[in-house]
């Protein structure tokens, strides 16, 4: 459990590869618990492979130097499944297709391992989970057909992202990880979203770092923080405002 005016995450001098290309050199930030942070930049910047070496993703390349503290420890050494234990969710860009496995049955693993691992974790029913499901489903206007079929086989890319914010909601981590979770999402999707984000972090206790585009999505959110990743180099701002500033530059630059 992190000390009061310890951040919940903690980046120092990372330092990331991936197939031998330098994406991230020395990059130091932090985030506070209860809050909504949004990582922006160019396209292959590296933003996707940041938020995979936050959770442990086997492709990460770290330098040694590179140190990633979570709740108050040091987590850059431990395993992808034992980052997820102790609280960090990560919404894929692509969700992969888990044919003979429905959501119930892989959030009821993934919630059983949280259970074992962190005293803390709220215990529930198996009917708890299925009543949370369900009202998570209808407050996203997600079909509950989709429910009792084959993870992400055959969804439409709207209803993978749907079903990842679902995932985010049941699984309650300390920190989420929502790699451009609104695509695919209409303007009324983007606002259920954004509900469910808001909803994220009340109570003060989880975060949310969103890696975005320039979306609509991020207007309708308070956003705390904004992470800037080009040229290998990570820059951070405290004004929201400066997102729109970002927003001309790289619409500018012809990147957008």
């Amino acid at each position: 459990m992190p000390k009061k005016d310890q951040p919940l995450l903690l980046v120092e001098n990372l330092t990331l590869r991936k197939d031998k290309k330098l994406l991230i050199k020395k990059a130091c930030f932090s985030l506070s618990a209860g809050t909504i942070n949004v990582l922006v930049g160019p396209n292959g910047a590296g933003k996707t492979s940041l938020a995979e070496a936050i959770i442990g993703y086997p492709s990460s390349h770290l330098t040694r130097t590179s140190k990633i503290f979570f709740r108050g420890k040091d987590i850059s050494r431990l395993k992808m499944e034992e980052r997820a234990r102790q609280g960090i969710f990560l919404a894929f860009q692509n969700p992969f297709p888990l044919e003979g496995l429905t959501l119930e049955q892989v959030l009821l693993r993934a919630i059983r391992a949280r259970e074992k691992s962190d005293p803390s974790y709220p215990r529930r029913s198996l009917r708890q989970l299925r009543q949370e499901i369900e009202a998570t489903a209808a407050a996203l206007q997600l079909d509950p057909a989709l429910l009792r079929q084959s993870l992400h086989l055959t969804f439409s890319g709207g209803e993978r992202k749907k079903i990842e914010l679902l995932q985010c909601q049941i699984l309650r981590p300390h920190l989420a990880l929502l790699d451009e979770i609104d695509s695919g999402l209409d303007l009324a999707a983007l606002s259920r979203a954004a509900n469910l984000i808001r909803g994220l972090v009340e109570g003060g206790e989880r975060t949310v770092l969103l890696i975005s585009h320039f979306s609509p999505l991020l207007r309708q959110l308070p956003l705390d923080q904004i992470l800037w990743l080009a040229n290998q180099e990570l820059k951070v701002f405290s004004d929201p405002q400066v997102l729109q500033e970002l927003e001309k530059k790289e619409l500018a630059d012809g990147k957008a």
